[in-house]
Order: structure tokens, then sequence, then C-alpha cells
């Protein structure tokens, strides 16, 4: 009878990590691949970040390291419908649904672009400087945006700094605790956002092939889920998330795959 009630305590507790504090979203136990989105040409290597129009259903992709490489608009699937040069050095990029258009941080602290988007969601024009110097803990930080507090999110070591959007002033930080790997395991540019209550805030582990969920109000760890062996992880940019997919990015295919984590 005591084993069955210790069985019993941790289903119970399996149950509860898997709820991630939302009775909505339960995540899988492991994540499975369902979409690909390819950029066309050869300029660039490392994809930095994937983001979502909710608006016109529309997901885009920029590769870090040169102004002139490409931004890339994608059908929900997964077709290259427009393309054209970032104009700016691009790191972190997400929608911003307030302006209709794509915004994102450079490299260093060359600033924060925007990039106007017409009806369609397709580009309008060319990239447009928001600030022309932004603070941030790396050179190769990839920002994520915080569309619920309209915030800019940093990664920093064990930590994530904060800084509005609307002025890029340094607004706190969250620090996370628990992480259950060592620092030297974690995707060190890159904290994604998932704007799901409760485990908001999300690392890679490359090596183990895990992702860690983080409550952004406590900064605690929360629970993980496992990626399949078959998925390319590295080390800086190529992880992001997007419309409630996880996105990891294989350079010898220029293509990003889509993982469904959620039931």
């Amino acid at each position: 009878m005591k084993k069955l009630f210790a069985l019993l305590l941790i289903l119970f507790a399996a149950l509860i990590l898997q709820s991630c504090g939302s009775s909505e979203i339960t995540l899988l136990n492991e994540a499975r691949p369902v979409l690909k989105l390819k950029f066309e040409g050869y300029d660039g290597t490392n994809a930095s970040a994937v983001t979502f129009n909710e608006k016109n259903k529309l997901y885009y992709s920029g590769i870090a390291g040169n102004q002139s490489f490409p931004i890339s608009v994608f059908s929900t699937d997964g077709k290259n419908i427009d393309q054209q040069e970032a104009g700016w050095d691009l790191r972190g990029l997400w929608y911003n649904p307030s302006s209709n258009s794509l915004e994102g941080n450079s490299y260093n602290s060359e600033g924060i672009f925007t990039l106007q988007l017409d009806s369609r969601g397709l580009f309008e024009g060319y990239a447009e400087s928001v600030f022309n110097y932004n603070d941030q803990p790396s050179s190769n930080a990839v920002g994520s945006y915080d569309y619920d507090f309209d915030e800019i999110l940093y990664l920093s070591s064990d930590a994530v700094e904060r800084y509005s959007r609307s002025d890029h002033e340094y607004v706190g930080l969250y620090v996370l605790s628990k992480i259950p790997a060592s620092l030297d395991e974690i995707n060190y540019t890159t904290v994604a956002y998932t704007g799901v209550k409760g485990i908001e805030l999300c690392l890679l582990n490359f090596i183990r092939k895990e992702i860690y969920f983080f409550d952004k109000s406590t900064g605690n760890y929360v629970t993980n889920i496992k990626l399949p062996e078959s998925a390319v992880t590295n080390e800086s940019f190529r992880f992001s998330f997007a419309n409630k997919y996880l996105f990891l990015y294989d350079i010898n295919e220029r293509e990003w795959t889509g993982y469904k984590i959620f039931e």
C-alpha cells in the first residue's frame, strides 16, 4: 500500500510539472519536427531567430553576420515567399504588432532597427534605425521580445537582462535559478520567450539536447523537454521560439526545423 501511495505521488508530481502552470497547455514528452523554413541562396551562416506575425500568419527569419545577409518571409507551410537583404547586422528579430513591423537588435552596440511591413505582411522599404546605440550584455546577444511587458530580453550567463522597448532603458534582471546543467552546456547567445504563463523563458542545452523552462516571475527552473537525437543543436545562435514552436537551424541545409512541443 505504501509503495502504491508513493507511486501515485510521483505521478501526480509529474503531471504538475507537465502542466507547466497552465491548465490549457501541456508539454509533450519529446519535441516533434513538424515544419521546415528554408532560406534561398548561400549568403551567411548563422540564422539567429524566428518570429511570427499572427495577423498575416507569416514567419520571418534572418541570418546574422552582415547587413547584406537575407531576411525572409515564410508561409505557415514553410514556403519562402519573400526575401531581401536585412539592412542591419541582426541578432535578435521579433514582430511588433503595435507598429506592424519587424524589429531587432544588432551586433555589439549598433542599435535597434525596424523594418516596416505592408498590409499583406511583406517587406515595405528597408530597415531603419530606432536607437543608434543599445546596451546589451555581449556583442552577439540575441534579443527576444517579451510582448506581455513590452521588453527586450538578453541572456547574460545565468540571468536575463531586461530593457524597455520604448527607450531601451535597463529595467531589471531575471536571475535564473536551479539550472539543471553547467552553463558550458547552454547556448550562450539566446534566451527564448514563449509567452506561456509559468514557463515564459527557455534555454537550450546543446550537449544533452534538452530545453529548460523557467518561470519569469521567480526565475526558477520548472521543467524540461527532450529533443530527438536527430535534432541539430549549437552553442550559439540557431535556436528560437515562435508561434508555440521551438526552432533549430541546420547550417548545412540552410533551414530551420520547427518542433511541436505542446499538446
